[in-house]
């Protein structure tokens, strides 16, 4: 899964830029982050309601939701900051950062939990 994702990522890396600094058409990064957070909710909400069940949802503490709402918060700031970032930078130099920081991530967590 790893090299698809890299792969993928890359990709959206390219595509985002060409849509951030198009001659034709171009997008803020504001804008892009509003249509793929649209598109990302009308793919995921449908899904949501197939997939897992009601009483699962209903009981859901405060505490949790709390977390998921902090998280979405946290995964907006990093999106925003990105589509801002690739508007100054190429995309190849943004991907590469982003292989970084995902095998620094895996190291430090191998390192602060042990390789179980």
């Amino acid at each position: 899964f790893a090299l698809t994702t890299n792969i993928s990522e890359c990709a959206q890396n390219v595509y985002s830029k060409m849509l951030i600094s198009g001659e034709n058409f171009k997008y803020s990064p504001s804008e892009m982050q509003f249509y793929t957070s649209v598109a990302s909710f009308t793919v995921t909400l449908p899904t949501m309601f197939l997939l897992v069940d009601l009483e699962t949802l209903t009981s859901t503490t405060v505490h949790l939701m709390t977390c998921y709402a902090l998280n979405g918060v946290f995964f907006h700031c990093q999106t925003i900051s990105a589509y801002y970032l690739m508007d100054y930078i190429s995309p190849v130099t943004h991907s590469v950062a982003n292989t970084g920081k995902r095998a620094a991530l895996i190291w430090s967590s191998v390192l602060l939990f042990g390789n179980q």
